[in-house]
């Protein structure tokens, strides 16, 4: 049944990557130009240019750069397929880790699998397919360090996983996903954060006669997941420290993500405007015209590099947040709204029949409310080896109530929503799939 559901899963994306083929090289968020700068030896560069940046994460672009066929968009198409039908088995593997029944963790498999967002994105030049491959072996890396293998519901002895899951080994190896996870995509540090906290602080299950986790021999466990992460990232840190004079964790998107999503052209051309409405024009000068007029400020006021750029549109931003609170609380919700639209808007929804947006629209509804069950069922019951997935689910979530949003970047936790909907479904349900 496992190479049923992942032979879908390969057909499914093979069919997409035929179908899209067009996107594999159109550039969207510059990971093929800084890619190529990085094969014709400009280093991580603003594409076109040597000028240094750090306005994209790093990894995706280095994968990217690290084709070995000439053509790139053979190569994002091998990365994405593979990252793709490697996020299917892991949630397989997953589902079992977190008490789901056999046919639990098929159905789960299958969701995931036939997922329309994630196949939309495997012919794209874009971090959704990795990041969502990445974010997933990270749950199930951390969950493991927490909580007992579970088969088909039943315990493991507390004493095989603390000779085997709870090893600083498999702490490291947790690590050093965690920090490709980040280079990836930014937004995880936060569920890294929660995370860890809870790991190392997490309350015993009611019914577990131990608890075996981080938390024992915690000093050196610890240790391990931290040296882990800092193995990775620490690269990335110190050429930033070394190139731009200040050790950037993360990126110097975040200040544009912040204001592209709080200023009053926003406010004004889309949050005040009916459900639906993008940013496009329609109401006003539009986003391409925003930001032209951004530039232009930047320029007259001598603002100059991406630190000091970052620096002020991100002060900027906070002024109009201060300013406008009402406009900002509703730009939240409006971020919420298209963090979890199931059917698509604007430019993405162009060419698209109604009837297909009705199926997204019914497919997503049910999946949602599926897994709406199976969340309540996690928090009756207690289940606390859910925690780190549930976690990951709200920090996503929460960072884009607040940054830029729409619905790709909800890509890396769809696995755990396929997962909830899957325990959400009753065991008859499960059984006649």
């Amino acid at each position: 049944m496992v190479a049923g559901v992942l032979l879908l899963a390969t057909l499914l994306r093979v069919a997409a990557l035929w179908h899209w083929s067009a996107e594999l090289t159109t550039e969207r968020d510059a990971y093929l130009g800084i890619a190529a700068g990085l094969r014709e030896g400009r280093g991580f560069s603003s594409p076109g240019t040597t000028e240094p940046t750090a306005f994209r994460p790093p990894l995706y672009p280095l994968v990217l750069a690290a084709s070995p066929l000439p053509q790139i968009g053979t190569w994002v198409a091998i990365v994405n397929l593979f990252a793709g039908v490697g996020t299917v088995w892991l949630t397989l593997r997953l589902g079992s880790q977190l008490g789901l029944p056999p046919e639990g963790a098929i159905v789960a498999g299958l969701l995931i699998a036939c997922d329309p967002l994630l196949l939309s994105y495997t012919a794209q030049p874009m971090t959704e397919s990795l990041c969502t491959l990445l974010t997933t072996a990270t749950l199930l890396a951390w969950t493991r360090l927490k909580m007992p293998d579970l088969d088909a519901g039943n315990l493991v002895r507390a004493q095989e996983l603390a000779s085997s899951a709870g090893t600083a080994a498999r702490c490291a190896v947790a690590g050093v996903l965690f920090g490709l996870c980040v280079l990836c995509r930014p937004t995880a540090w936060v569920w890294g954060g929660l995370g860890l906290m809870w790991l190392v602080w997490g309350q015993r299950r009611p019914h577990q006669a131990q608890h075996v986790g981080i938390g024992d021999r915690g000093g050196a466990r610890v240790f391990a997941l931290v040296a882990g992460i800092a193995v990775v990232v620490a690269p990335w840190v110190i050429r930033n420290t070394v190139v731009f004079g200040r050790p950037i964790l993360t990126t110097t998107h975040g200040g544009y993500t912040l204001l592209l999503g709080n200023n009053p052209e926003f406010y004004a051309e889309v949050v005040h405007q009916p459900w639906g409405t993008t940013w496009d024009g329609s109401h006003g000068g539009g986003q391409a015209a925003w930001a032209k007029r951004l530039q232009a400020r930047l320029d007259a006021e001598g603002v100059r590099g991406e630190l000091a750029t970052d620096r002020s549109l991100s002060a900027e931003a906070r002024r109009h947040i201060i300013a406008q609170p009402l406009s900002f609380l509703q730009a939240c919700l409006l971020r919420l709204a298209r963090f979890w639209n199931g059917v698509p808007q604007g430019s993405a929804a162009a060419g698209l029949p109604g009837k297909v947006l009705i199926v997204l629209g019914l497919w997503y509804a049910a999946e949602y409310l599926l897994a709406f069950r199976g969340l309540w069922k996690v928090i009756q019951g207690r289940e606390a080896q859910w925690t780190l997935a549930v976690l990951l689910v709200l920090a996503f979530t929460a960072v884009h109530l607040i940054y830029w949003s729409n619905v790709r970047m909800r890509a890396p936790v769809m696995p755990v929503v396929t997962l909830l909907a899957a325990h959400g479904l009753k065991p008859r349900a499960r059984q006649l799939l």
